[in-house]
């Protein structure tokens, strides 16, 4: 939805409120004794104002804002991916970089979901997975509650 959709949502939007206004101010004519008859109107109108009206224009207020934000600011937009470990991550970098509007294409590691181990056993893993493995240059253990 544009910009001019969201504009037309949020006018017939108004005009439903006005709507149900207008039948609010009908009570002294309509009499004290349908006083419900006016709330249920008023209820039902706003039921459908708000399923068909609002909330299409409230699913794409995270995009309104996105756009707002990159045209005002002149800023970029981050997108983070979780790969397979089957994929070439040399290879999917060069692909993505060579993409146009985009800025930098960058890896920051690894995860590997295991058991979980004592802090001993932690201790152990930072100390030597330098040393077991040279392409390893630094490593972040945390155990997550499961």
């Amino acid at each position: 939805m544009d910009v001019l959709g969201v504009t037309v949502m949020l006018a017939l939007f108004i005009l439903l409120l006005a709507f149900i206004f207008s039948t609010g101010l009908m009570t002294p004519i309509i009499g004290k004794k349908n006083l419900l008859f006016v709330v249920f109107i008023g209820f039902i109108a706003g039921t459908v104002g708000g399923a068909f009206l609002i909330s299409p224009v409230y699913d794409e207020i995270p995009e309104i804002a996105r756009g707002v934000y990159i045209s005002t600011e002149g800023g970029t937009e981050n997108v983070t991916a979780d790969v397979s470990t089957a994929t070439d991550i040399m290879k999917l970098t060069e692909e993505l970089a060579a993409q146009e509007g985009v800025v930098d294409v960058h890896s920051e590691g690894i995860v590997i979901r295991t058991d979980r181990f004592s802090e001993n056993r932690k201790r152990i893993i930072e100390e030597k997975v330098s040393i077991i493995d040279s392409n390893i240059t630094s490593g972040k253990f945390t155990q997550t509650a499961q």
